[in-house]
């Protein structure tokens, strides 16, 4: 899926391997930093804690895609509600994938517990590599 963020074209395919290689450890570091940044308590000012998750964000962004994304993306903004809402919409898309994921796989599995569904009885018929038994 093309997913445009401040001009930049950005692709994020939710339901590749390879894309969820990268994209899976950078989110969660994101929402760790996110949420460690949130608990640390008014010991910095905004403006340092404003640079700190600014950082914070281009670093999911250059991990996720590669090094440099983060700068076409952000062209050097340093205002916070910019980067999060990019966050935002990565996590938008990356929700609503994986709710269609769910919904279409959850159609096959009812069929294998007894209902109607396409693969049902698949097992009796073929080994377990998938070939006729």
């Amino acid at each position: 899926m093309d997913m445009e963020i401040n001009g930049v074209t950005l692709q994020a395919d939710f339901m590749d391997a390879d894309f969820m290689e990268a994209f899976e450890p950078a989110i969660d570091r994101l929402r760790q930093e996110m949420g460690r940044m949130g608990k640390q308590g008014t010991g910095k000012s905004v403006a340092a804690g404003y640079r700190e998750l600014n950082e914070t964000v281009e670093g999911f962004f250059d991990d996720v895609w590669e090094p440099g994304t983060s700068g076409r993306i952000f062209g050097g903004s340093r205002n916070v509600m910019v980067h999060l809402e990019a966050v935002a919409r990565i996590n938008d898309a990356y929700q609503a994938e994986r709710k269609q994921f769910r919904e279409f796989s959850g159609r096959y599995a009812q069929g294998t517990q007894g209902g109607s569904g396409p693969v049902q009885g698949y097992g009796r018929k073929h080994n377990r590599k998938g070939g006729p038994a």
